[in-house]
């Protein structure tokens, strides 16, 4: 049997502006590297961040051909997608329907349960296969 090496996916995040820890964070990959003993990855990828008035940042990403911005949240756990595209996304074979149910509470403090869907994003020179995403 083979053994199944970790893959660890990078994004070296570039902006004139507002990333200020680039370079800690460059130590921290690289320190990371060495405990866990992973070669650097062959060829990296550059995805561009737009900040927004309220200093949020966003990329964008696709689905197929489908382009789609992203707010950038390090911390999330699951990809949102505005419920107008569900239509079209399933019309198009860009999700699969699972069934998986999440509960989703939004700034507001209110809840709703969600399906959970499976699509391929591709985010710069990256495809992150079978990831969960709902609609809201």
């Amino acid at each position: 049997k083979k053994k199944k090496k970790n893959r660890l996916l990078e994004f070296y995040i570039f902006q004139d502006t507002s990333v200020t820890n680039a370079e800690n964070h460059k130590r921290e990959v690289l320190e990371f590297r060495k405990i866990m003993n992973i070669q650097p990855p062959e060829k990296s990828s550059s995805v561009q961040l737009t900040t927004d008035a309220n200093n949020q940042h966003s990329l964008v990403g696709k689905f197929g051909d489908i382009n789609q911005r992203f707010l950038f949240d390090t911390g999330a756990s699951i990809t949102t997608v505005p419920k107008a595209y569900l239509g079209l996304f399933i019309e198009n074979t860009l999700v699969r329907p699972t069934s998986k149910k999440i509960n989703l509470t939004n700034a507001s403090g209110n809840s709703e349960i969600y399906p959970v869907y499976l699509a391929d994003i591709e985010i710069g020179a990256q495809i992150f296969k079978n990831s969960e995403i709902v609609f809201t």
